[in-house]
């Protein structure tokens, strides 16, 4: 699989993906998580002006080790 980060392909879908979800009133909030040791999707999810909400400790196993992630949330 060819890898194709850096040419804003993430960037352009959840941009829309934004942008479709705040054309509807009730949406207020948008939230999504995150392994806690993803820094690059992290980083990613705050250049889009997510902000972190709240963490869940030893939430999934990767590998047979216990995961914790992290919550970001972008208010509408």
């Amino acid at each position: 699989m060819l890898d194709k980060r850096g040419q804003g392909v993430g960037t352009e879908l959840l941009t829309r993906v934004i942008e479709a979800l705040s054309q509807n009133p009730k949406i207020r909030n948008i939230f999504l998580d995150v392994a806690k040791d993803n820094k690059v999707a992290i980083e990613f999810y705050k250049k889009l002006g997510f902000e972190k909400a709240g963490e869940l400790k030893n939430i999934f196993t990767k590998d047979g080790v216990l995961m914790d992630i992290e919550t970001y949330s972008l208010l509408k």
